[in-house]
């Protein structure tokens, strides 16, 4: 194996998945080198993104209860090339724990009655890592919101926790956590104990940026972070390099009487909805800070409050889940 030149055996390890990849960093030195290597992260990432070896991660529920996420047991892994097959299951690590968010393959944990603790854990590999965070205890209220994102200039994975009055950030890198104080318009329009956890939207870069940003929408009528986006919503983004929150511009292309539900799509922020009563819905994506339509949706009836824009395939085709019914629908615009 030695007389491989090191671009062919670059152009070899990326076709494979990522438990062999893991099981062959210890083959040698050099193999662990070049498989540890920023470039070949995200070559590995671009080649199973063309391959359709994304995967998604569905939450299986005890009973009915949408909210019940302290029940789950076990989630369920597909791949985006054939979503409707059930790859594997995958048992949670630690019992009468909450799924708050997930990106790059990475689950963010809360254990219950434990409101200082969380957990970082990868389903690939089955590692997991408890994280004590020392501006909480165990008495803490939740926090109002939270996300989970990606660094590519220093290959670090942070998370975001969003209170009332501060805001934490957590390094994987360097296993430290830092408070920072909020925004105005978040201390003065949030409630002063905790909301319902709704999932983040969690995008790798807008535009020609590489940094991870993450999404909030913040209902001011009802005083908490929500999934949907109306007129009045305002839309708050985290910036990964300089860790700081910030307000975006007024979103002009919301109608009053519609209703949208936030997404990455395409490396971008979107936006998928539409007049409730109607039967076609927009999907909006935002591209150097301004909102674009993308593609008009016809003839696919769904509650946006049952449905959740996944992402989109090389091919046009719009992948969609049902949060009620954990099923997956595919639109084919053409």
């Amino acid at each position: 194996m030695s007389f491989i030149p090191d671009d062919t055996l670059f152009c070899i390890l990326i076709k494979l998945p990522v438990k062999s990849l893991l099981r062959f960093q210890s083959v040698s030195k050099p193999w662990n080198t070049i498989i540890s290597d920023h470039k070949f992260k995200k070559a590995h990432g671009d080649q199973s993104n063309t391959l359709g070896r994304l995967k998604f991660l569905l939450q299986k529920q005890v009973g009915t209860y949408i909210k019940d996420f302290y029940g789950v047991k076990e989630i369920e892994s597909v791949e985006l090339r054939n979503p409707r097959v059930v790859i594997e299951k995958i048992l949670l690590p630690v019992t009468s724990s909450r799924i708050l968010c997930s990106y790059d393959g990475l689950v963010l944990l809360h254990t219950y009655k434990a409101c200082d603790t969380f957990g970082l854990w990868n389903p690939s590999t089955r590692q997991y890592k408890t994280l004590v965070c020392p501006y909480l205890d165990s008495s803490s209220k939740l926090p109002n919101a939270c996300g989970l994102c990606y660094d590519s200039t220093t290959d670090d994975y942070k998370i975001i926790l969003i209170f009332r009055s501060f805001y934490v950030v957590y390094s994987a890198n360097k296993n430290l956590w830092k408070m920072r104080k909020t925004l105005p318009i978040l201390e003065q329009s949030l409630e002063n104990h905790s909301s319902d956890l709704f999932s983040d939207v969690t995008t790798e870069g807008i535009s020609s940026t590489t940094e991870g940003c993450v999404y909030w929408s913040l209902d001011e009528g009802r005083k908490k972070f929500l999934q949907q986006v109306r007129k009045t919503s305002i839309i708050i983004r985290f910036d990964v390099k300089s860790d700081e929150l910030e307000e975006l511009s007024a979103l002009d292309c919301v109608g009053e009487e519609e209703l949208f539900c936030m997404s990455p799509l395409k490396g971008c922020l979107s936006l998928y909805g539409g007049e409730t009563s109607g039967h076609e819905s927009d999907v909006w994506i935002m591209e150097q800070d301004e909102w674009k339509c993308l593609v008009k949706v016809r003839g696919f009836v769904q509650s946006l409050k049952e449905t959740k824009l996944l992402c989109c395939t090389e091919d046009g085709e719009l992948i969609f889940l049902g949060l009620m019914q954990h099923h997956i629908s595919i639109y084919n615009p053409r």
